[in-house]
């Protein structure tokens, strides 16, 4: 958020629920909009204390202990081990979910050109819950974190994230050239017509 007010004059769109994190998030943005009033940052920020997925409902969020960035809804991030152990997951809070397709029941007021998503595996449920808006172009292009270990714990797939974008009308792009990118990777999904109309990367 912090880069694309720096860097560019877009508006930012942001979706937090988890109520730390929401804290610091618009502390910093308070902040900001005081030390650098030429970022216009009050008439550029908007920030949504909820969280975005198929359905409208409470869920659990979990935290990693000590690392409130590792945080997923609906249920917790595998322990995925990178010769490194790690925190263990807590469930921290009840957070609000809510779908893009009623939050936006007329659609957006203007197009977005980027969709920056990093749910730890609920990318799924957040992009069923706009399928609607999705199929219209209300986005251009997405990047996302696919991790096959997180997707699962949430009853998606790899495969199913990706189909979800295409069914949308977008062509996806695996920067590993379709061989399998490991346990993480970013995707990168481009708008191209009306639903179906994608490719899937393999």
């Amino acid at each position: 958020a912090l880069e694309m007010l720096y860097l560019t004059n877009a508006s930012v769109l942001l979706f937090e629920p988890n109520p730390l994190n929401l804290f610091r998030l618009t502390s910093t943005l308070a902040t900001l909009a005081r030390s650098r009033p030429e970022l216009k940052v009050q008439s550029r920020v908007w920030v949504v204390p909820v969280g975005v997925g198929d359905s409208s409902a409470t869920l659990p969020l979990y935290n990693r202990a000590g690392n409130s960035g590792d945080s997923s809804i609906g249920a917790p991030s595998p322990n995925m081990k990178r010769g490194r152990t790690q925190a263990p997951v807590q469930h921290t809070f009840s957070v609000l979910v809510r779908t893009l397709d009623n939050l936006f029941p007329q659609g957006m007021p203007t197009t977005a050109g980027i969709m920056k998503m990093d749910v730890q595996g609920f990318e799924c449920a957040a992009l069923n819950g706009g399928r609607r808006l999705l199929s219209g172009g209300a986005v251009r292009s997405m990047f996302f974190e696919v991790s096959p270990p997180n997707l699962e714990a949430n009853k998606c797939s790899e495969a199913g994230l990706l189909r979800v974008c295409v069914n949308s009308g977008f062509s996806c792009v695996k920067p590993c050239g379709g061989r399998r990118c490991g346990l993480m990777y970013d995707m990168k999904a481009f708008w191209i017509g009306s639903g179906g109309q994608g490719q899937l990367p393999y």
